[in-house]
């Protein structure tokens, strides 16, 4: 059953070359292709990104010595592929085939920065909870075993936050939110960092 398929494919496949006035042996086809329709670089590149993961190193390796231009190696053309799926925030096509939603790639450092923050959420035996009188993002800051009340406070300053007492109430004011009192915050524990 499964060759009667193939072979069913083998000819739609001779009838559409025919069709598109190529020659009906697919590998002369493909010759004939690269050599008159495959313009430059970012063609092949696009040509390659509709190709099945499975066969895009046989259609490459088709391509490549019948090319009007020198190819670059396969690898490139897939970072290029990439970094345009992700520019565009296209598609990708799935280990199974099919089509998943576009997701941005991780930095590791963020991963491992939102690793450190879960870690220390579950052994923090002090927590400081930091809402912004302006736009009231919501911050929290842990305190470890061996870190004080004041070390806890100083991991929020150091981020950022400022305390402001010149209101009725005090209250803290994020990294975010413009504030007078920074310039003085920032001569004190330098400048915030992300």
């Amino acid at each position: 059953m499964a060759s009667d398929e193939m072979q069913a494919d083998a000819i739609r496949m001779r009838r559409a070359l025919r069709a598109a006035n190529l020659p009906s042996d697919f590998g002369t086809a493909l010759a004939q292709l690269a050599r008159d329709y495959v313009r430059d670089d970012k063609h092949l590149t696009e040509i390659l990104a509709d190709t099945p993961p499975e066969m895009k190193r046989d259609v490459y390796e088709s391509l490549r010595p019948n090319l009007k231009f020198t190819a670059k190696p396969l690898d490139w053309y897939e970072t290029q592929a990439k970094e345009q799926a992700e520019r565009e925030k296209l598609p990708i096509l799935g280990p199974d085939g099919r089509l998943l939603e576009f997701r941005p790639a991780q930095d590791i450092s963020s991963v491992e920065k939102r690793a450190q923050e879960i870690l220390d959420e579950a052994v923090a035996e002090k927590t400081l909870i930091l809402r912004c009188k302006k736009c009231t993002a919501l911050e929290k800051f842990f305190g470890l075993e061996h870190e004080s009340r004041i070390d806890v406070i100083k991991k929020a300053r150091r981020k950022g936050w400022v305390y402001d007492s010149t209101g009725k109430i005090p209250a803290e004011i994020c990294p975010n939110c413009e504030t007078s009192l920074r310039v003085a915050h920032e001569a004190h524990y330098g400048r915030a960092h992300a």
